[in-house]
């Protein structure tokens, strides 16, 4: 039986809340090696790109920071085959 190739696929990463600390956050999305990943973000003030405030409902809500207002992460993002040590390329 041959196994036949995946093909790369291209996801699109819309957040509903944005965290502001590295940590134990559930993924968010989770993708394959070699897969794409468009995400839109905020700027380090909290503002889209047409301008408008981040929702309070998309803040993240943490008891173990005090770093509530900081530069927004998407993510986190899991990938399948990732095993701790391996190099991950990424492209910004």
């Amino acid at each position: 039986m041959t196994s036949t190739p995946q093909k790369n696929k291209l996801h699109r990463l819309e957040p509903r809340v944005y965290q502001y600390t590295f940590g134990p956050n559930e993924p968010v999305l989770r993708i394959r090696s070699g897969d794409s990943v468009t995400a839109s973000t905020v700027d380090a003030h909290g503002f889209d790109c047409t301008g408008n405030p981040l929702a309070e409902h998309q803040k993240q809500k943490s008891k173990v920071t005090t770093f509530q207002e900081a530069n927004p992460l998407v993510g986190p993002i899991w990938i399948e085959e990732a095993q701790p040590g391996d190099l991950l390329k990424i492209s910004i």
